[in-house]
Formats: structure tokens, sequence, C-alpha cells
């Protein structure tokens, strides 16, 4: 939604060269994936206002990882009251869980890649709970830390050497999702974070800067799915999107560790309005 406020915002020219060069055609056949399933879920649209967030980073910080970044701190608490909720809704009968969080690849090469760069140049890495169900918040991050490492530092240097290594590694990369997507006796999750991608002054389309960006996850992705956003005050707050199934959800929302740092569905009148 926007007010209406008429700017004169310089588009960046897209560039069109930078992805084709650093990623030359590959002859790579890789197995098709349903990314949008067919299960029936619900929504919920989640706040955390910033200083709830500074809150919850400390009840999340170790010493393995002293400093969590917010979307590590949120992410870790909503895969943490969404496990719970599948196991309540299951009667108490925990699984073995796993969170694949999407990224930008963009910043992450070496070099790093214009952000103006055209192509879907996205990729994710797995976190995965323990068979003992470590799902406290501070365990969580761990596993989300050392994911994006191993990430980082593998995965990334094998897609950008020979082309032999960079089909081994996206090979590697679709059996393994392919793989934990199936297996009935995991809980698989999907996050996305929108954050710092600076939608509240970039996505103006002609009718001004929105006073709310939201997102229609729903309609394109399958329930166990978040994502982050920008909050709508200006502040390094951040809204959830989250997408259970129905019995899930009923349990989800009544979380009150989440609830401890989380406001459902606040009015975003005065943002649209003012």
């Amino acid at each position: 939604m926007t007010k209406g406020i008429i700017s004169h915002q310089v588009i960046p020219f897209p560039d069109l060269e930078s992805i084709s060069s650093s990623f030359p055609p590959l002859d790579l056949q890789v197995p098709e994936m349903d990314w949008t399933g067919t299960n029936e879920g619900v929504s919920r649209r989640i706040v955390f206002d910033s200083a709830k967030i500074s809150m919850l980073k400390v009840k999340a910080a170790s010493k393995e990882v002293p400093q969590p970044t917010r979307v590590e701190a949120v992410t870790a608490l909503l895969w943490k009251s969404a496990m719970a909720a599948a196991a309540s809704s299951r009667g108490g009968l925990k699984k073995q869980s796993a969170l694949l969080q999407w990224v930008n690849l963009r910043k992450r090469m070496n070099p790093p890649l214009p952000e103006s760069s055209t192509g879907n140049l996205i990729s994710c890495f797995a976190a995965k709970t323990s068979l003992d169900w470590e799902t406290e918040l501070q365990g969580l991050v761990k596993q989300l830390r050392k994911a994006m490492r191993e990430f980082s530092g593998d995965f990334l240097t094998k897609l950008q050497e020979s082309n032999i290594n960079a089909v081994s590694a996206m090979h590697d990369y679709v059996n393994e999702v392919e793989s934990l997507s199936k297996d009935d006796e995991v809980d698989v999750y999907n996050c996305s974070s929108w954050c710092r991608m600076e939608l509240y002054e970039s996505a103006d389309f002609g009718w001004g800067k929105p006073g709310w960006v939201s997102g229609l996850y729903k309609l394109i992705t399958r329930p166990k799915s978040f994502l982050l956003m920008e909050s709508t005050d200006g502040t390094e707050g951040i809204e959830a999107w989250v997408y259970l199934s129905e019995a899930e959800m009923y349990f989800f929302e009544c979380n009150r560790d989440l609830l401890a740092f989380a406001s459902m569905n606040p009015s975003v009148n005065g943002f649209i309005y003012s």
C-alpha cells in the first residue's frame, strides 16, 4: 500500500552481464522439485519491535555465537515455536527438524556481484536439529550460524570453481534438499528474509513510497514457511509472515515464549494513512 506521494526516484539500470559472465551455461540436469506444495494452511502476521528483538538477541547469545543477528534470533524463535506446535498437534510426538534458509548469493560471491544484476541467484542452506531434539534458542542459533558458515565456505567455493565442481555442488545441494523434503520423519521449514532489501525506499511504482509492504507467502509456498520483512515503523523491527497447517497454527499463536517477544497482527493504519 502506498500513500500517493509522487517521487522522482532514480531507478538503477539492470545489470544483464555480471551473472552470465560469472556463471556460464552448463549442461546440467537436475530433478524437478515441487516448491509450491498442495497442503492447505493458514497464515499469520507477527511483528517484533526493535526493543523486543534486542532482548531476544541477548537470550539467544552464547559463547559460540555471542552476537546473533536479529534475523538469526527471530528465525530461531519462530522455528522453536513451530516445532513445539507441530509436536503438540501430533499429541506430543516429536520429530527431527530442518530449516531451509534462502539467501541472496550476490553479496556472498567473491567478488560480490552488483545488487542490480539480473537473474535468480538464490540458494538455501539447511540447518538441522539433532536427534535429541535440541530446541533451545541458543542451540538453534548455533545450528543456523554453523550451516551458514559451511554453506559460504564449501558450496559457494565449489560453485565458483571449475564447471565440474559447480555441477557436483549443485547436484549435492539439490539432492539434499529433495531428500529432506520427502522424508516423513523430518519436519522441514522454509525461511526467507527480505530484511535489508530497503523495500520501503525502493518499491516506488509511481504512487510514492509504500506505507506498508507485505508478503503473499500463502500463495507461493507450502505450509511450514516463514517470511521475514522490515517492520513498518522504520526501526530495526521485523514483520514475520508465518504459514502453517491449521492444526499447528492453533498451538503456534498461543505459544507463551513467542508472545513474550512478538505482537500478533498489530494495526498498520497509522503507517498507511499518516
